[in-house]
């Protein structure tokens, strides 16, 4: 699989200030460890996109962050030109739904182990894709 990955996003200071990330292209492992670090304790959205990905590969890793809380999305196309988003699941979910940046998604997609968000984004870097013993 062809990798020309960007990554960027914003995330809001403890302060309140919002901080818009400099685009980083093909960043370094390094790198994305030290940008995910920025998003484990702040409000935010983080996002990788593989822009030479083929028309039925993994498209964009996104992560939403708030207050302590992640939901983390990839995109991808299928052989059937669908759109398709896996997530994250969390078994010890409440059910419902649960409000992330004031949207209601389902609570089952929100996590509060910010561990899954590093292996998946490392393993999105490294191979273009993310298992799906990891996102479902």
């Amino acid at each position: 699989m062809n990798k020309d990955m960007v990554l960027g996003g914003y995330f809001f200071s403890p302060s309140g200030d919002r901080e818009q990330l400099k685009p980083l292209k093909n960043p370094s492992e390094d790198d994305l460890l030290q940008v995910l670090e920025l998003f484990r304790d702040n409000v935010g959205v983080l996002g990788m996109k593989n822009n030479a990905c083929d028309d039925i590969d993994p498209e964009e890793l996104s992560l939403y962050t708030e207050s302590g809380r992640y939901m983390l999305l990839l995109g991808e196309n299928d052989c059937d030109g669908e759109y398709n988003v896996r997530t994250l699941h969390n078994l010890n979910s409440p059910g419902g739904l649960q409000l992330m940046h004031g949207e209601p998604y389902g609570a089952s997609t929100i996590v509060d182990d910010f561990d899954p968000v590093i292996t998946a984004f490392r393993e999105y870097l490294a191979t273009g894709n993310v298992s799906t013993d990891l996102l479902y």
